[in-house]
Order: structure tokens, then sequence, then C-alpha cells
């Protein structure tokens, strides 16, 4: 354990150890992997406190190691085994030059305190988002109040400290109040579990995935307050069984580029919170983008003016893609706003698809599924063959221990709660779905394993 107090010794040691490896502030942006260690976590604070401009990544993954920016002059990680010392970054840190580096222009913004981080690429290719060091700040901070953090609270982040939730909605907030602060690496249930009963957390981070794997029978531990979830909607019956543990489920919307957006707020007990993501937060304004004609209840498009908002798209040789269009962002999330300022997710745009000429919200249908006794987990995507109500739709479950998938049967169970347009034209059992290292589902996986089927 580190105490507050004893900050400043090791971050000094962290900034001569990086003019040890050649790493100085005149260089381009650094290519950040930070694992959810505390050597990890000391190198994160030693940058943002250098002021130094970062690519932030989780350390890579079979499968998942996207290629450094062409920007990036330095790959820095930090090593983790029998001999690493936090309060010595030489026992750790480790720098390697980037192949093909191509050199920033000397009055690139890239340059000066800026943190990148990549969107989750869920769906499709991952982007390079820029934020300004004192903006990421400002956009945690907003969040505190809201998610009702305190100076005595034991704060567990078992979710990627490199992904904007567990960055701007866990540990910069849990460091600016000066809570404890537990990370884990690699979460599954065991490690979890242990760590859980060492650190008797009041508050944890988590993400539908992984909450679908703690909710398993135990004895619901008297320490949590609540428990923060992101990332995908919860089904009701998982929110039910989550609340049984961790006393309160807080669910929270946000995104890479506006970090959070939403909150539900920990202290209030009614109201649809299995259903909403809550308020938006201070400063935070939302609309819906409706067509023409709409009844204003309708679901639409959120579009979002948030106080710190992030500042460009940039691709791998750090040219501008994209600025915001204004000071409105379309999330590209379809949602509903109900009297008094809930929002509810229905999920993506781009998460959906017009079957007999209306719209249906895969994540709806995600939601279905996970309803019926045999399933699991679920998740949709659309294929690419056409059926004669538009783009067929697949569904890969996961089946509950000791069931099995029959996709004639999980079709025509189906029909007790979703119209014939929105069932599922095919259904396919895998052990286990393919998440992204934010703990997303990664959807564009599952559409590559898709193959007509016989007679297409």
């Amino acid at each position: 354990m580190l105490a507050y107090a004893a900050f400043a010794q090791p971050l000094a040691r962290i900034e001569a150890a990086l003019a040890q490896l050649g790493v100085t502030d005149d260089s381009d942006p650094i290519l950040f992997e930070c694992a959810n260690t505390v050597p990890g976590l000391l190198t994160l604070l030693a940058l943002l406190t250098l002021e130094r401009s970062f690519v932030l990544v989780p350390p890579p993954r079979p499968g998942l190691d996207l290629p450094a920016p062409a920007f990036c002059r330095w790959r820095l990680r930090t090593n983790e085994d029998a001999d690493t010392r936090p309060d010595a970054p030489a026992s750790f840190l480790r720098a390697e030059p980037i192949a093909d580096h191509q050199p920033l222009p000397a009055d690139s913004k890239l340059r000066s305190s800026r943190l990148l981080l990549r969107t989750s690429g869920s769906l499709g290719s991952p982007k390079l988002v820029v934020h300004t060091h004192d903006g990421a700040l400002a956009n945690a901070c907003n969040t505190i109040e809201r998610l009702g953090l305190r100076a005595d609270d034991r704060v567990f982040i078992p979710v990627p400290v490199a992904h904007m939730f567990g960055l701007g909605a866990a540990l910069l907030p849990a460091l600016v109040v000066g809570a404890s602060v537990e990370v884990l690496a690699n979460a599954n249930l065991l490690r979890y579990l242990e760590r859980e009963r060492s650190f008797a957390p009041t508050v944890a981070y988590s993400t539908p995935n992984l909450c679908a794997t703690l909710v398993r029978p135990r004895a619901a531990p008297a320490h949590y307050r609540h428990v923060v979830v992101a990332g995908d909607k919860l089904s009701p019956e998982l929110f039910a069984k989550l609340e049984t543990i961790y006393t309160r489920v807080v669910s929270l919307y946000g995104s890479t580029e506006l970090g959070v957006i939403c909150a539900a707020d920990p202290r209030e007990a009614e109201g649809p919170r299995a259903a909403t993501v809550g308020h938006p937060l201070p400063g935070v304004e939302l609309e819906l983008e409706l067509e023409l004609g709409t009844n204003p209840s309708a679901e639409g498009e959120l579009v979002c003016r948030h106080p710190f908002p992030f500042e460009s798209y940039v691709d791998a040789s750090g040219a501008l893609i994209q600025s915001p269009s204004g000071s409105s962002f379309a999330t590209r999330d379809l949602a509903r706003i109900h009297e008094g300022g809930l929002v509810e997710l229905l999920g993506r745009c781009d998460h959906a698809v017009k079957r007999d000429g209306r719209l249906v919200a895969l994540a709806q249908v995600e939601r279905a599924l996970e309803r019926l006794p045999m399933v699991a987990r679920a998740a949709v995507v659309v294929a690419a063959e056409q059926t004669p109500r538009g783009r067929a739709i697949a569904a890969f479950c996961v089946a509950v221990p000791g069931s099995s998938i029959d996709a004639a049967q999980v079709r025509d169970a189906c029909r007790d709660s979703l119209p014939a347009y929105a069932i599922p034209d095919r259904v396919v059992e895998l052990e286990a779905l393919p998440l992204l290292a934010s703990g997303k589902l990664d959807r564009h996986t599952l559409a590559q394993q898709l193959t007509p089927t016989p007679g297409e």
C-alpha cells in the first residue's frame, strides 16, 4: 500500500528514470501500455504530473494488439514480477523506440499536455480521441458528487484504467477525493473474490460482462455501498441480483469523447433505476434528434453538449480527422428521455436495423434473449444476407450451465416478448462471447464469424 503523502518521491524517481531511458520532455508523444498495477498507476500519474502527451492503451492481448501510432516516439510499459519495487522505477519501467516513427511538426498541439485514448471499436475500427490534461481532470471531477465518492471510501477498480470508464469515472475521481484505491488486472471470479476479501471495498466499478460472473450464489458483503456499472445495458434480472450483493447499482453512461454523461444517484432508491442511466451530470445538456413529425416521447439519437468535451480525433500520423462540430456532439446512441429528465438507453444507432419498415434496436433483442431460462448471455448482430423482412438478424447465445441452445426453441420462445420482425433469423451457440480489452462485447468479431447458411 502506498499513502498519498508518499507519492512525491516515487513520481520524482519515475521522472529521473524516464530521462535515463531517453524519454525526455522534448520528445513526441509516448505510447503508454498501462496495466492495472501499482507501477502502472504511478507511471500514469507521473506522465500527467509532468504534463507529457501520451496515448493511453491497455497492455496488448493476443489478437488485440493494434499498431503504434506513427507520431509516438517511445513505447513505454511497466514490468510486473517478483523483483518489482514501486519505489524503484528502474525495476519496472521499460521503454523501446517505435519503428517508423514520424516526428510531429514543432507546433503540433499533440506535443503539449494531451491525453489520447482509443475508442472501444466494438462495432468497427477504433479512433484516437484527444483530450487536454486539464479537460480530462475537470471531466473526472464533475462525476464526484453524483457518484457519492468520499475520502473514507475504498474504491475497487477491476476495469482497465487505460479506458475512459476506468480512468475518468473511477481512478481520477477516487484520487481527487483521497479515497483508498485498489486495482485488479485480468479480473475473473476467483481473483475478484480474493481481492474483495482482502480490500473490503465500499465502491466497485464493473461492466455487465464482469457482473454476470459475480452473481453466483454467495453471501452479500456488508462493506459495499454501491457498484458503478457501464459499458452495456444491464438486464432487469441481473440488476436485481447485483443489488442483493452491492446494496445499490449505479448505472453510468459515457463515452471516450465526453467522459461521463449521465449517472444514477446512489442515494436514490426509488424510480426506474434498472431501466435508466439517471440524469445528466452538472453542465451536461441532452436532446434527441427526432425525425420530422415524430412524437417527442419517442426514441431518437442522443445529442450532447458537455462542459468538458474532447478536442478532436486524429489518425495514426497525428493528422486531424475531425473536431467537434460546434458545441453539440451526436453520440450515435438511441435513447428516450423520460419526464423529469431520466435517460433510457436503447442501443447504438449503428446497432439497429430496419425490418418491415420498423427500427429494431438490437440491444432490446439481446435483453429479451437473456430473459429466456436457457440463455445466460446474448449478443445480436446484423448479418449480410437479406430476408423478406430486410437484413437478417443473428443471435449469439451462451447457455446457462447445464443447458444447451436449441435454435428453433429459442426463436419460438422469443415470440412471447418480441414482435415477429424482431425475432432473430439465426441463433448460434457459443461457449463465451468475445470481449474487447475494455470489457465490452466485440460485436465486430461476431459479425465476421457469420457465414451464409446453405442455399443463401
